[in-house]
């Protein structure tokens, strides 16, 4: 793993507390982020990427505790999951608390919560304080960025810094699943193999 500039971390910090748009490596792929409270710069994830404003936004948590601070309503077999395989490649949809912005839920009663297993995402929201959104780094329709050159040949200066972890070998995006109905279900195929879930879950796992 490639540690990161601590320059450039600053400017990062500085950029997504102006709602600025900054790239950064992930455990999975490259991801955008924005400060999820600043509306413009949710405006501008969007817009760079050719997203659909229905399509809700991934925020990347600094700490697993988080995540009762950003969602309600978890099921214990949350906390399961959680401790397996976060931090790590397993995205859950949860109820949203009052914290969350509809801007940035696609105006859903639901948020996308994650904890990765790489330190800079998380090191960006622990000092800024707050999550950072962290949709995959590429205009949509395109495969993710695995290193920061296709971050900056697809954005150019739309993305104000970009943090350069050298390339990522993962190319698998996330896996999602939907932990607001019992059973829980799949969302998307991923990193995080749905057999190693099914055997925390305890049944097989619907996808929809």
């Amino acid at each position: 793993m490639k540690l990161p500039n601590q320059k450039d971390i600053q400017e990062a910090i500085y950029a997504l507390s102006s709602g600025n748009v900054v790239a950064f490596p992930t455990d999975t792929v490259y991801g955008l982020g924005v400060n999820p409270f600043i509306k413009e710069g949710v405006e501008r994830i969007f817009e760079i990427k050719g997203r659909s404003k229905e399509i809700a936004l991934p925020l990347l948590l600094a700490n697993i505790e988080d995540i009762e601070i950003y969602s309600t309503n978890i099921p214990n077999i949350v906390w399961k999951l959680a401790e397996v395989f976060l931090p790590g490649g397993l995205t859950i949809v949860l109820q949203k608390s009052l914290r969350v912005p509809k801007s940035v839920s696609g105006n859903t009663n639901t948020i996308a919560l994650r904890v990765p297993n790489h330190p800079v995402p998380r090191m960006l929201a622990s000092r800024l304080s707050v999550p950072i959104t962290g949709t995959s780094a590429n205009i949509s329709g395109m495969p993710p960025c695995v290193n920061a050159n296709c971050v900056k040949k697809q954005f150019g200066d739309l993305v104000k810094v970009v943090i350069d972890g050298g390339f990522i070998g993962q190319k698998e995006s996330s896996t999602i699943i939907d932990a607001t109905k019992d059973p829980i279900r799949l969302l998307r195929k991923g990193s995080v193999k749905i057999k190693s879930i099914e055997q925390v879950l305890g049944y097989t796992l619907e996808q929809i």
